[in-house]
Order: structure tokens, then sequence, then C-alpha cells
């Protein structure tokens, strides 16, 4: 039987190990940056795939603008405001250390000086030019990512619900106040329970003929509305998804009439404080 290493020659041993493990990593990220070419095949070269080096190692010449231009498409007039103003306004670049708080509320002015300050006003590219508002999101998306959430949740989510599934007097109601961000708002379908498997969905809207009302109700834990996007501080109102109950002269009293969207107040438009539930 061979003699044990001593502790102090594996002690030795160690950095030696790391070291060729390390040279091998280093030959196997080289083969895959620059691969050698394969040694061709007796009388079947022009049959095999030829191997190209990197791209790296040889400098490519091309026109920038041009493939800027083509890359950004037509709308990059729209896109060169957006980021016209965030250079100019320094105070409202986000810095690399921030807290939750101070970035939640640095984007919220940053939200509201594109669109009151700049005059970009995305929401109606919504409906009338998709690929537009897609540009101007994409150049949000470039000055602060959090920020373009924050603009996809104002007017994709919460905004988008209400033109979309909405009637002409919920657009006529709510439009210039989510368009001004005068009403800061949720996209409400997401619980607990069922994420946002819709048919899965356990809050109720049950309506009460003798006050002409809906009665939004979380029947339990499960159904509490998660994860939803500005609700946290800024959002006035949601669009609340929920089953419709309508009552019957049925034994069971309640009709369901699957999940309808709904527009709740969450937060006093004065105060900003949150409004109770009952």
């Amino acid at each position: 039987m061979s003699p044990s290493p001593s502790p102090s020659s594996s002690v030795g041993a160690a950095p030696e190990h790391e070291a060729l493990s390390t040279a091998r990593r280093l030959r196997r990220l080289r083969s895959h940056l620059t691969p050698a070419a394969p040694p061709p095949s007796p009388g079947r070269a022009d049959d095999r795939l030829e191997m190209l080096t990197c791209a790296r190692a040889k400098k490519l010449d091309f026109d920038t603008e041009k493939l800027s231009g083509y890359m950004r498409g037509k709308h990059r007039g729209i896109q060169e405001q957006v980021y016209e103003y965030f250079n100019s306004r320094p105070d409202l670049q986000t810095p690399v250390e921030i807290s939750m708080d101070e970035h939640r509320e640095l984007c919220m002015r940053q939200l509201l000086g594109l669109v009151r300050e700049a005059g970009i006003r995305p929401f109606r590219f919504v409906s009338e030019d998709p690929e537009k508002y897609f540009a101007i999101v994409e150049a949000v998306g470039s000055v602060d990512m959090s920020l373009g959430i924050k603009m996809g949740v104002q007017y994709s989510l919460w905004g988008g619900s209400v033109i979309n599934l909405g009637t002409k007097r919920h657009r006529d109601k709510y439009f210039d106040q989510i368009d001004s961000v005068e009403y800061p708002g949720c996209f409400a379908m997401t619980e607990l329970h069922h994420g946002s498997n819709v048919q899965g969905l356990q809050t109720t809207a049950t309506f009460d003929p003798f006050t002409d009302q809906f009665v939004i109700d979380t029947p339990n834990d499960g159904a509490i509305k998660w994860w939803i996007g500005n609700a946290a501080v800024h959002g006035k109102l949601a669009t609340v998804f929920a089953k419709l109950l309508l009552p019957t002269h049925e034994a069971r009293g309640l009709a369901d009439l699957g999940v309808h969207a709904f527009i709740v107040p969450i937060r006093d438009m004065k105060t900003h404080k949150t409004l109770p539930g009952n």
C-alpha cells in the first residue's frame, strides 16, 4: 500500500491544481472564441463547412449612423426628444446607488416631467399608433428600466384596460386624466392563489340593486390582489378583475357571469390616503 501524502504536500499541491484547472478553463474559452479549423478530409475538402475566426479578430468598418437609423426605425425623432429631455435634466437621471423608496419617487418625477414638461404624451398612441408608443417606451426604458415599467403600467395596463374594456363613457371620463398622470392607476388582476389564471380568480363583484352599486369582495386571503404594479405608493384607481355576481330568483340567489373589469378607487383623490374597505 502506498503511503498517504503528508498534510504539507497536500497543501502545496492545492494551488498547483487550481492553476491547472484555471488554465484548462481559459483554453476552453479561447477555443470557443477562435475555434481551430478541423483538418480537411482527403478528397472531400470542398464538402466540409468552413470555420471562420471570431468577428472580434477583425475590425469591421460600417456606417454607424445608418445602422442606428435602421435599428431604431422611423420613430427615432421622438426617441431623440426623450433623450434630449433627460440629458437636460441631470436631477432626473437615476444614480447608481439609490434606495427603493427614493427610486419610486424618482420614477414618478421622471414620468411627470416627461409628460408635463417635455410634452411627450404616449397614451393616445396606445390605440392610434402602437409602433410609435413602443418606440417611446423603448427610449424611456433605456433611460431607466424601472421608468419604462412604470410607464407601461400607467398606459399599457391601467390605461389600456380602460380604453379597450371600457365603454365610451369610461373613455370620455378617464382618458385625459390618465394621459396627464393625474389619475395614476393599476391593473389589479393577479391574485395570491391563482396568479394570472383569470378563470380561477376569486375576487367577486356583487351587484346590489338597492344601492345600484357593485360590492367588491375578497372572500379569502388567497383572493388578495398581489404583485400589483403602482399600487404600493402612487396608484389612485385600479382596474379590478372580479367575478360578476348578479341576484336571481333561483334558490342559490346569485348567478356567476364570469370575470369582468371594474374601475375601483383605492386612494383619496385629494389626501392620497388609502381608502378603507368594508
